[in-house]
């Protein structure tokens, strides 16, 4: 294989495989982020968030 065609042959090689593996990559995440969205909020968390809307409910009563 001659030096020109051996220089457009890595890059594009090495596109291809970083294309595979950020699909890889975002795959594992959208299953990630589905299994996490779909577990109940902490206790603690639900209290601070039921705490700041009756912080902000009084306020726009004011």
């Amino acid at each position: 294989m001659p030096d020109d065609a051996r220089r457009t042959v890595i890059p594009r090689e090495a596109e291809d495989r970083f294309a595979v593996a950020s699909e890889s990559i975002g795959e594992h995440l959208r299953v990630k982020l589905a299994g996490v969205v779909g577990q109940p909020l902490p206790q603690k968390m639900t209290a601070l968030l039921a705490e700041l809307r009756r912080r902000t409910d009084q306020k726009s009563i004011r």
